[in-house]
């Protein structure tokens, strides 16, 4: 059975291939089509051209590429620098690489008018890659991806995701007691006034998308825990729960965050205890061999409420949940600062 993330994870490298591709396309016949004016729209000197820049836009396209899939153009800050620096060594080898196919010995004296034409016709090429990449490139990559551009760093926000509470919200796994009704429409209410007691409190709430038919899936906390800007996707132990994590894993990469995951046999077991970062992580890479839940801190607590469950989407269901003990800040997820 294919992992859960295969979808995220082919999504993040044609997000990157494509980015990188039109990039260095773009570059490669702004850079004909400019030079080719030039020459006074000699075909021959066309030729000449393409063969000249063909090296360097295919460097391009592969430097992109890496530095898309790496997650590179989502700021602008990194993703100008970084396409310039590509830009500069894909001029650089790719013009090398051309000057070699032509039969120049590549000595000391060819490397210096290589090194000479990064001022000269391949300035234009540096400069074109750059602007496109900033532009274009990064609007390919945020469309494919998902990824908003130039977001705010995950640590430097208040971040809650919740999750609308499922049509068949009444047909929860139910574990210590009898099942006894819910009021669905009490259910949404107390949600809704959980989202604006949120924001009310400074936090920005990120919803994920609904799973109509995943009855548990408004607790979301089931389903990633957070530590700092790395969210580990738990592998949830109840086989109706495992649809859940898909679109948790879409939102928490969206948001810019580093993902691991619990793969299955391994299950979320056990407590949730504060512990030292590096801990918590190696514990966390430990759980698809030993069953454990990843040992979690919670380094920024969302305003509680109420003290018991009465204003949060479990009121709407009697203690019967009993998956989670009273005062439990349910459907929620930080990334705290620092």
């Amino acid at each position: 059975m294919d992992s859960p993330a295969t979808p995220a994870l082919v999504r993040r490298i044609a997000a990157g291939v494509a980015a990188g591709f039109t990039s260095a396309a773009v570059t490669h016949f702004i850079c004909l089509f400019v030079f080719f004016l030039a020459s006074a729209a000699n075909p021959e000197a066309f030729r000449q051209l393409n063969d000249y820049f063909l090296p360097s836009s295919l460097l391009l396209f592969v430097l992109l590429s890496l530095i898309a899939v790496f997650d590179g153009l989502r700021r602008w800050y990194i993703a100008i620098p970084a396409a310039l620096v590509a830009a500069v060594l894909a001029a650089f080898a790719g013009t090398t690489i051309a000057l070699g196919a032509t039969g120049v010995v590549l000595d000391a004296v060819a490397l210096e008018f290589v090194a000479r034409s990064l001022a000269g016709p391949n300035l234009a090429f540096i400069i074109f890659a750059t602007l496109v990449t900033a532009t274009l490139g990064r609007r390919v990559w945020s469309l494919i991806a998902g990824g908003k551009l130039d977001s705010p760093r995950i640590r430097d926000r208040r971040v809650a995701l919740v999750r609308l509470p499922a049509g068949n919200l009444a047909d929860g796994i139910v574990t210590h007691q009898a099942r006894v009704g819910i009021d669905t429409d009490l259910a949404d209410r107390q949600w809704d006034e959980y989202v604006s007691a949120l924001d009310e409190h400074g936090w920005d709430t990120v919803e994920v998308p609904v799973a109509p038919d995943a009855a548990d899936s408004v607790f979301i906390e089931d389903t990633v825990v957070m530590f700092g800007d790395l969210a580990v996707v738990t592998s949830p132990g109840a086989e109706s729960r495992r649809g859940e994590t898909a679109a948790v894993e879409e939102t928490v990469r969206e948001l810019g965050l580093r993902v691991e995951r619990i793969e299955l046999p391994g299950t979320p077991r056990g407590r949730r205890c504060p512990q030292g970062r590096q801990d918590r992580v190696r514990r966390a890479k430990r759980a698809n061999q030993r069953r454990r839940h990843p040992a979690a801190a919670r380094p920024g607590e969302p305003p509680r409420l109420h003290g018991r469950r009465g204003a949060r989407v479990q009121g709407a269901a009697p203690e019967d949940r009993g998956h989670r003990p009273a005062g439990w800040d349910s459907h929620r997820l930080r990334a705290e600062r620092g």
